[in-house]
Formats: C-alpha cells, sequence, structure tokens
C-alpha cells in the first residue's frame, strides 16, 4: 500500500505542488519582505497584497502541468475565477491571524530577543505557509480535476 502511495500519480502532483508553490512563496515573500521593511506596511496589509502574483503563478502553472484539468465541467477562467475568490478569503483570514501573532508577539516579552525582535515579522510568513500551502494544494486539484 505504501508502495502505491510514493510511486502515485498523487505523489507527483505533490511533489510537483511543493515546487511551483515553492516559487510562487519566494513570490510572496520577496514582495512581503519589502512591503513590510522598506515600505513599513503592516503584516496584514502586506500579505494580502504581496500573495496575489503567487496566487496567479501557482494557479497557472498547475493547470498546465501538475493536474489533469476536467474539461467538461466549468471553463478554466470560471475555475480561476473560483480559486481567486477562495484565495481571497483565505489571505484576509491568514493575514488577520498573522496580524494577531505580530501583536501578540509585540506585547510579549520575547521583544527583549534582539533576533526574534528584528526577524518577527519574517518568521510569521514562515509559520503561516504550511497552512496556505496545504489548503491550496487540496482546493486546485479539486477545482482543476473535480469540477
Amino acid at each position: 500500500m505504501l508502495k502505491r502511495i510514493f510511486t502515485s500519480e498523487l505523489l507527483r502532483q505533490i511533489l510537483s505542488f511543493l515546487f511551483v508553490s515553492g516559487i510562487g512563496w519566494l513570490i510572496d515573500f520577496s514582495g512581503y519582505f519589502a512591503l513590510t521593511t522598506w515600505g513599513g506596511f503592516s503584516v496584514f496589509l502586506a500579505n494580502c497584497i504581496s500573495t496575489v502574483p503567487a496566487i496567479l503563478w501557482v494557479f497557472w502553472f498547475s493547470s498546465r502541468h501538475i493536474f489533469a484539468a476536467n474539461k467538461t465541467g466549468l471553463k478554466l477562467y470560471q475555475k480561476y475565477l473560483i480559486y481567486f475568490a477562495y484565495q481571497m478569503l483565505l489571505v484576509v483570514g491568514i493575514s488577520f491571524f498573522a496580524e494577531f501573532l505580530h501583536v501578540q508577539f509585540m506585547a510579549s516579552r520575547l521583544t527583549d530577543y534582539g533576533f526574534l525582535y528584528a526577524n518577527i515579522k519574517m518568521l510569521i510568513k514562515i509559520v503561516i505557509t504550511p497552512i496556505t500551502m496545504t489548503m491550496n494544494f487540496i482546493v486546485v486539484k479539486s477545482l482543476l480535476e473535480k469540477l
């Protein structure tokens, strides 16, 4: 059973999606870093803005190279609109969570640690990434292959 999982199409999709999402994350993180470090943006607003180009990249590449799109259901642009709406809800929710973590950190004694204080916004972005990446895999796979 385990051997079938590791040689399956699903594993190929997961690994491919991780790679493509990793590139998307670099796009997202670069924008986030610039907005929070040089632009003075809040964690919430920077996260909302920086994710848009990454969302476009991941969906575009995934729909062409990772998942076998169901051709009998919704058109690709309709799936993208659904994905984009889902992403906006996810981004707003996760951005509120990230901002909450930032506020909690700034109110704690952890600010006494120089490294944490200097890098907390970036560390928060890293912490929220596995949550969003897992949810995105499930949603993109479902949208492209089932609808």
